[in-house]
């Protein structure tokens, strides 16, 4: 499969600015080792000036290296070296509008859409969550983790913190709605 370029365009520039402001943050994890950002290799990507503007919602890196970008065109993932990108062509990711990311503690990365419902990817198969697995609304928001490790979904209509499973709809898992 073939990469947009619109949405290669734009993941560029997005990793770019990941690289600008999340890369400065690794020295002040470790003060020993703090360079000054001018030090640290990074490479200048731009949109060209034909390609329509496509937005980033977020961006995430999970445990295993990847830099997942979310994107009005899909779902894109960087593995350092390529892009490829997860769109509606793909089993159980019904829906391109993707709104917001987040890794859970199990490593799972869970997708919220506008429109598709949740969606947790793990182990390289999407699973989608709806209405009608508990959700209050398709239309996700933003979904986030907190220090527990519950996740909070803020939909459309309201917001539930749920724990996650692999083997049960987020909804369901632990049931508190606000």
């Amino acid at each position: 499969m073939t990469i947009k370029k619109p949405v290669l365009e734009l993941a560029k520039v997005a990793l770019h600015l990941w690289f600008w402001f999340w890369l400065p943050t690794i020295s002040l994890a470790n003060p020993e080792q703090h360079l000054p950002l001018w030090q640290y290799g990074i490479d200048t990507v731009s949109s060209t000036e034909s390609s329509p503007p496509i937005r980033i919602r977020d961006i995430t890196q999970t445990r295993d290296g990847f830099i997942w970008l979310a994107t009005a065109s899909g779902l894109v993932r960087f593995d350092g070296v390529n892009f490829k990108t997860f769109d509606n062509q793909f089993r159980n990711l019904s829906d391109n509008e993707i709104s917001s990311l987040v890794e859970d503690n199990d490593g799972a990365l869970w997708i919220g859409t506008y429109g598709g419902g949740l969606i947790r990817y793990l182990g390289g198969e999407f699973t989608q969550f709806m209405r009608t697995d508990g959700l209050p609304d398709d239309s996700i928001r933003k979904v986030d983790k907190d220090q527990a490790g519950d996740l909070w979904i803020a939909t459309a209509l309201r917001a539930i913190r749920t724990a996650p499973s692999p083997r049960s709809p987020p909804a369901t898992a632990c049931g508190v709605i606000l």
